[in-house]
């Protein structure tokens, strides 16, 4: 929960960022406080890019690796040239957040159970557990409003 509302102009859906780094989004809001569910949240998706090789996915949460501070990008071809060190980045695709906020760094690449697909384990570049002072993006160029996601 955070100290800023609607009364300061936050509205549900807003990204919450520490620096360039995204740390999850704005999903209640009151006059004067708001809820934030983060990127380790299993309700939370964001579509990512790797910087290098520009593959996509989407970035979401586990509930095992959530428990350690690690999300996923999920959905990698079976032939991806994502590699340990990558940094994974959103993609502005769907309005929820703006392109190109750091989400983190590749740890390792494991195959998804039952496909020819390849989940890269992320660790946020933001300390999800750890930040104090943070910033809610409350207008951005795409952004979707919240008529649009049925909010």
């Amino acid at each position: 929960t955070l100290n800023r509302g609607s009364l300061k102009g936050v509205s549900i859906n807003d990204p919450v960022i520490f620096g360039k780094n995204l740390v999850g989004l704005v999903v209640g809001v009151t006059p004067t406080q708001c809820e934030v569910k983060t990127l380790l949240n299993p309700s939370v998706n964001v579509s990512a890019y790797e910087i290098k090789t520009r593959e996509k996915g989407t970035v979401e949460a586990d509930a095992e690796l959530s428990k350690g501070g690690f999300c996923l990008l999920t959905d990698l071809a079976g032939s991806t040239a994502v590699v340990e060190g990558g940094i994974v980045c959103t993609s502005g695709v769907g309005g929820l957040y703006p392109r190109d906020l750091i989400i983190g760094s590749v740890t390792r690449i494991i195959p998804q159970s039952g496909t020819s697909l390849m989940d890269a384990v992320v660790k946020p570049d933001a300390d999800i557990g750890g930040v104090t002072d943070v910033f809610i993006i409350t207008s951005f160029e795409g952004q979707q409003s919240p008529a649009e996601s049925g909010d």
